[in-house]
């Protein structure tokens, strides 16, 4: 038995690829060992290859980039109350990244450094609304060619009654605070490609974020009456009639869910256009408002500046706030601006004796903040200094500043669960892992007023960490909605 068990394994063995000879020849050399697989390459490597964290283009993802002046914002909307405002001259121009509808006819747009004339639309009782489209400059961060940055139509002008009528449908994405258009970068790309064009995707910066700015450069009210109007006076001024007025698919991501659910009951209750469905990303009303006393102590923690755009990149993925490297390439870089009050000399030749003096008081502050009550208010002053300096000491700030949007994080998820439930469309909430439903929400799952779909193993921004998914959703979400067109039949979450 033994014999045979020898003879078996002598046989395998023979078999084997004969091992290296790594002993030396007469002539000194050596056979090298075996290249080490491709899968070894440590992580430290791989972060410190150059362009790993640089910025990417958005090349591919939109068609058009937009600055959209809108002026007159403060006229009467239907349904949606006025608010306080700090400056009623005040002018917002708008960054909105823009797919038209393929298949439909797109609203006629200038060439690249033009303007179209002034807009009006109609609205109760005939107040119009001023307004004015133009390509930004640095719209080549998309490289698109002057053909793509708004097409003219060459018809004769001859349009059949369906094109003249139907506009198509377009996916409105709003970001949630923080954040950016472009945080949707990647998802409009796939639904774009998931529909051939079909539907059109248009994604904005809200006030106060990415690169939209006003006049007078005040954009700190950031309520959400606010948000709402600001996000209407966006679509009036894009489509200003009613034959250009697409059908809308409202999508928004945290602060964002709270807009979209409330500019969907104003415009289908003003009849400004029709609503084909809400998608809430990743809010529940209930959790966020638990959520909110934390929230500051959150924010505080997170770096106040940064010395490059690589940099931010790369905290974004360390600290897994975005678990897409590509996704984050393209959205984090407007989410920065350069600091006012960085002062290179003082903090690396200054006279207190440079950037080691600079780390050691900030270090005092911190020691001295471990050492008081969390309730104390000296901590917080000492808090707040500590991350001044901070802030001074990188030539890369946060665009917006969030602490400052503290009064108003209350109102933005306040009686969230109602709006969405009530609102006279389907209705879609998607939510990143098993998150917990509040009890309104819970009661309308049951009752089947809303579809919900838990998208597992990504983070809070589930557009960015998982983009093909959270877009093939929301296609789905469209394709299951938009057939329902025979009367009487109600639409999934309009019961």
């Amino acid at each position: 038995m033994n014999d045979f068990r020898s003879s078996f394994l002598k046989s395998r063995l023979a078999k084997l690829p004969p091992l290296p000879d790594l002993a030396q020849d007469d002539q000194g050399t050596s056979q090298p060992p075996p290249p080490p697989p491709p899968n070894r390459i440590s992580g430290d490597r791989l972060r410190g290859r150059k362009g790993l964290y640089s910025p990417l283009k958005a090349e591919g993802c939109f068609e058009q980039a937009l600055e959209v002046k809108v002026q007159d914002r403060h006229q009467p909307i239907p349904g949606l109350e006025p608010g306080d405002h700090e400056d009623e001259d005040e002018e917002l121009v708008f960054r909105a990244y823009y797919t038209p509808p393929r298949s439909r006819s797109k609203p006629t747009l200038p060439k690249t450094g033009g303007e179209i004339p002034t807009l009006s639309s109609s609205m109760d009782g005939g107040t119009s609304q001023s307004a004015s489209i133009v390509i930004p400059s640095d719209a080549l961060e998309l490289n698109l060619s002057s053909g793509d940055l708004g097409e003219v139509d060459d018809d004769d002008g001859e349009d059949t009654d369906e094109e003249t009528h139907d506009a198509g449908t377009l996916f409105v994405l709003h970001h949630g605070a923080g954040y950016s258009g472009l945080s949707y970068a990647l998802v409009a790309k796939e639904i774009t490609r998931l529909t051939e064009g079909q539907v059109g995707v248009l994604a904005m910066d809200c006030r106060g974020h990415g690169k939209t700015y006003s006049s007078d450069n005040k954009t700190s009210d950031l309520s959400l009456s606010t948000l709402t109007r600001d996000l209407i006076s966006l679509l009036i001024t894009m489509f200003p009639s009613n034959n250009s007025m697409p059908k809308l698919v409202l999508v928004g991501h945290s602060m964002g869910g709270a807009v979209v659910a409330s500019a969907c009951h104003v415009i289908t209750h003003s009849g400004l256009a029709k609503v084909a469905g809400i998608a809430v990303l990743d809010v529940v009303e209930g959790t966020a408002i638990q959520a909110l006393p934390a929230m500051k102590a959150i924010v505080q923690s997170q770096p106040q500046g940064f010395e490059s755009v690589e940099e931010a990149i790369r905290w974004h993925i360390d600290s897994k706030t975005i678990n897409n490297l590509e996704s984050a390439r393209i959205s984090v870089p407007p989410l920065l601006v350069p600091n006012p009050n960085f002062d290179k000399a003082r903090r690396d030749e200054g006279e207190e004796g440079g950037e080691e003096a600079w780390k050691e008081e900030m270090e005092e502050l911190r020691d001295y903040d471990d050492e008081q009550s969390p309730t104390t208010n000296s901590v917080e002053g000492a808090s707040v200094q500590a991350a001044k300096l901070d802030s001074e000491a990188k030539p890369l700030i946060w665009r917006t500043d969030l602490l400052s949007s503290e009064p108003f994080w209350q109102g933005w998820f306040k009686d969230l669960s109602s709006r969405f439930l009530s609102a006279r469309t389907a209705r879609l909430l998607v939510l990143a892992g098993a998150d917990r439903l509040d009890r309104e929400l819970m009661i309308g799952q049951m009752q089947g007023k809303y579809q919900m779909v838990v998208i597992p193993d990504v983070g809070h921004c589930l557009q960015e960490d998982a983009p093909e998914r959270t877009a093939k959703i929301l296609v789905d979400f469209w394709r299951r909605n938009d057939s329902i067109s025979i009367g009487g039949i109600k639409k999934v979450g309009e019961f």
